[in-house]
Parts: structure tokens; C-alpha cells; sequence
């Protein structure tokens, strides 16, 4: 699923898949800079979190196999924003 942000640049896209997944989920962005990666359990709970260096436009693959099956909310932080996007992990 590709997410545009409506109030940004049009050029301001990211993607998550796959999702469902079983263990790898891959961030495609482009059109922002991504400072910090976060996810959280449906209690709140942080359960994952990575500063990322400085990128604009790239891509980011993240290993869930620590965590239990379930649904999680998957956390994109920029200097301007926080995106949220669900994932859910079989």
C-alpha cells in the first residue's frame, strides 16, 4: 500500500511490505527524512526503536522475528511529523 501524505509535496510517498508478513517487513519512503523508527505493541508499549541516520529517498528492512504474533503499530518520525501505518505479523 503506498500512503501519500495530502497536506505534503506530492512527491512525499511510503510503503510497507509486505503486510501481513511472517517476519521481514521493508520501508520504501522517498520525499522526507526518517529520524527515528519505532514499534509499539497495542498497549503502548515500545517494543523497537532505531535512530536512523540521515537518508532521504531510500529503503529500510526490519526483522520482527523477536516479536510475538499480533499487530503492531509501526512509528516513521521526521523533523515535521509522525507516521503512523499499522503491521500485522503472522
Amino acid at each position: 500500500m503506498f500512503i501519500t501524505d495530502g497536506i505534503a509535496e506530492l512527491s512525499t510517498v511510503f510503503n510497507v511490505y509486505p503486510n501481513p508478513t511472517k517476519s521481514i517487513v521493508n520501508i520504501d519512503y522517498k520525499g522526507f527524512e526518517i529520524k527515528s523508527l519505532v514499534i509499539l505493541d497495542l498497549n503502548g508499549n515500545i517494543v523497537l526503536q532505531n535512530d536512523i541516520k540521515e537518508r532521504s529517498g531510500k529503503s529500510i528492512q526490519l526483522s520482527l522475528n523477536h516479536l510475538q504474533k499480533g499487530m503492531y503499530l509501526l512509528q516513521l518520525i521526521t523533523n515535521q511529523k509522525i507516521i503512523n501505518q499499522s503491521v500485522i505479523l503472522q
